[in-house]
């Protein structure tokens, strides 16, 4: 819908749809920045909030089919150990714990949490998250720019005719 009023502006060279187009993406902008830093500012919370869902899934009978991708994937057990398993009411951990690939009664767990391996994802990935955000809006406000030129050159056409 956004990108509807830059090109019907374009198109007609209607300037109050371009600048209506360039002014909305200038307020997409700001709320994009707004996230960013307050992700930036929050992300000590946002730890402690993953931390506690994590502790408060384990004990969700709903969420074990996602607990086990997640065991699989990151090679770890629980959210910091498999002891966290104990909270869960059977007092056992599932298969996807095991780093032998045997079942829960005989096998030897993953000896890190699962917290840790995601964290520790994310960190990993962060870099690529933040340069991917900041291509975005350099694009973003090459098209403010050129949104702005745009209707800028259409209302200085209008007033030579």
């Amino acid at each position: 819908m956004i990108a509807a009023f830059g090109c019907c502006g374009a198109y007609k060279e209607n300037y109050c749809c371009i600048m209506t187009f360039a002014g909305i993406l200038i307020i997409i902008f700001i709320c994009e920045m707004a996230a960013g830093i307050a992700g930036f500012i929050y992300k000590d919370k946002v730890d402690t909030q993953i931390s506690d869902l994590m502790k408060e899934t384990i004990t969700d009978r709903k969420a074990l089919e996602d607990w086990d991708k997640v065991q699989k994937e990151f090679h770890c057990c629980g959210v910091n150990s498999s002891s966290d398993w104990d909270k869960n009411g059977t007092k056992a951990f599932p298969d996807s714990c095991c780093s032998d690939g045997g079942k829960a009664t005989t096998c030897i767990t993953y000896d890190v949490g699962c917290y840790t391996e995601l964290k520790d994802f994310v960190k990993d990935k962060i870099v690529v998250i933040g340069g991917i955000g900041v291509g975005f809006a350099v694009i973003q406000i090459i098209g403010i720019l050129f949104a702005c030129c745009l209707g800028r050159a259409v209302k200085k056409e209008y007033e030579v005719v």
